[in-house]
């Protein structure tokens, strides 16, 4: 049994991304859950209204996210485990 614990405010994934992304260029979202398409959602919106910023969305394949994550998503990953190994790549693409 799961229980999902929130506070009685209106506050979501979505809303962390766009407060917490002001004032940057570039920001990544790595997400396993449903709930993460809000997060999505948001820096796609904040690329509309911003052209020079940039958001990058990746999706950690599982049967919980379902396509409608990955079709979100920049980037696609079959586990958390693999996420490293996808910034160390780029990383090194850059350097």
């Amino acid at each position: 049994m799961v229980v999902e614990l929130r506070p009685p405010v209106e506050r979501d994934k979505g809303h962390v991304v766009t407060d917490e992304t002001q004032g940057l260029a570039v920001a990544w979202y790595v997400g396993d859950d449903i709930s993460d398409r809000r997060a999505f959602r948001a820096l796609a919106d904040r690329e509309a209204r911003n052209p020079g910023f940039v958001g990058v969305r990746v999706a950690v394949a599982n049967e919980e996210t379902g396509d409608e994550l990955e079709a979100a998503a920049d980037f696609v990953v079959g586990t958390p485990a693999a996420v490293p190994a996808l910034l160390r790549r780029l990383l090194d693409a850059l350097c």
